[in-house]
């Protein structure tokens, strides 16, 4: 019993460093080892009063590096040391940043399909773009904010938002588009973009640089100045914010890069199918039409290609209310499918002018086109 009782306190007594008082009622007439837990205890305590320490270690330790220790080099690359947003540089010498911006470049890569037909889209609209976001003081680069939210494509997130822009309904009609039920000018190319431009214009007013207001736009401009607020922090790369506002600004210039240096970034693309701009004239329209299929025949055109030209008018009739004029746009073609517009002839280096006369050569119907162009003004 005793060689027990010492096999289990001898281990105790090493791990904790304590001490035992035993307690001797009587002893059995068999002992034969109180010698041997004498010896054991006289061991035990010479280990202690020698400076044995056992007590255990802890589950962590700091250790502070040596003189000779040497920082870790913060990592960059040739190929992304320069990566501007509205000529604001990415700070790339930072991991984390490195991490977050390679890893948006990884994922455009590799939906090279999805790529390649944002390359060719924004070809027909970009130049348009472009000049809307000039006018109104917005650096170019915002075109590709237009392409991270929805690859120039009349989307409709799940949370309602619609459009290039992605406007959700109050947003949109506080930035003076229409929302009826014949019309959705969150669908309408050059308006939504012309909104969308005020809207950052006003949201630029709240923040130090384009990097958070490009930010606000995705996160709403008060829930970003609380996050800065709260955090002590005045820049997007320091912030910690929800994961799509995150990886948003990244997201941006990941798209810029690849689609205007895609060689650079290791793609080989084929864009000699760019879509290019489809010529058009205009039909103003200053009252009701109660069938856009008639309307459409009547210059020439058919529904589907009504619709591909002016994807707001949501209705197959149009209420315009008092005073308003609408600009509804149909293709200088003969050709009125909507599917064959959407990849006209195109060739690099071809100006617009060059362009223009290289469809319209190929097309019928000259005098017909030349006089509906003239007709801007649809009555009854």
């Amino acid at each position: 019993m005793y060689s027990k009782f010492v096999y289990y306190l001898v281990p105790t007594l090493l791990t904790t460093g304590g001490a035992v008082v035993l307690k001797y009622h009587k002893a059995p007439e068999s002992i034969q080892n109180l010698k041997y837990v004498t010896q054991n205890l006289s061991l035990l305590s010479s280990s202690i009063n020698s400076g044995v320490n056992f007590t255990p270690k802890p589950a962590f330790e700091i250790v502070e590096p040596g003189r000779d220790s040497q920082e870790v080099p913060q990592i960059v690359t040739d190929e992304t040391k320069e990566v501007m947003f509205c000529n604001e540089r990415l700070p790339l010498e930072f991991e984390p940043v490195l991490t977050r911006y390679e890893n948006e470049v990884r994922k455009n890569k590799e939906s090279k399909g999805s790529l390649l037909q944002s390359i060719k889209i924004g070809n027909r609209y970009k130049a348009e773009i472009l000049r809307v976001l000039e006018e109104e003081g917005i650096p170019a680069d915002f075109f590709y904010l237009a392409m991270a939210e929805s690859g120039l494509n009349n989307l409709t997130s799940p949370r309602g938002a619609k459009g290039f822009w992605q406007f959700m309904e109050d947003a949109a009609t506080r930035s003076g588009l229409e929302i009826s039920e014949t019309v959705d000018e969150r669908l309408h190319p050059q308006k939504s973009t012309l909104a969308a431009a005020k809207y950052l214009k006003s949201l630029r007013k709240y923040f130090k640089n384009w990097t958070l207001t490009a930010a606000s736009y995705n996160m709403g401009a008060g829930g970003l100045l609380n996050a800065m607020n709260a955090q002590g922090k005045g820049d997007y790369y320091e912030l910690n914010l929800n994961p799509e506002t995150a990886q948003y600004v990244y997201r941006i210039v990941a798209l810029k890069y690849l689609m205007e240096q895609p060689a650079k970034y290791g793609l080989s693309l084929n864009v000699k199918a760019k879509y290019a701009p489809i010529p058009y004239y205009i039909v103003k329209v200053n009252r009701n039409i109660p069938d856009l299929t008639v309307f459409a025949k009547e210059n020439n055109s058919d529904l589907r290609t009504l619709k591909a030209m002016n994807p707001w008018l949501i209705a197959d009739y149009l209420t315009v209310k008092q005073g308003k004029v609408y600009e509804v746009r149909f293709p200088k073609t003969a050709n009125n499918i909507a599917e064959e517009m959407v990849a006209l002839p195109y060739r690099p280096g071809m100006n617009r002018n060059a362009l223009r006369d290289s469809i319209l050569k190929a097309l019928t119907r000259q005098e017909t086109i030349k006089n509906n162009a003239e007709k801007l003004v649809y009555t009854f």
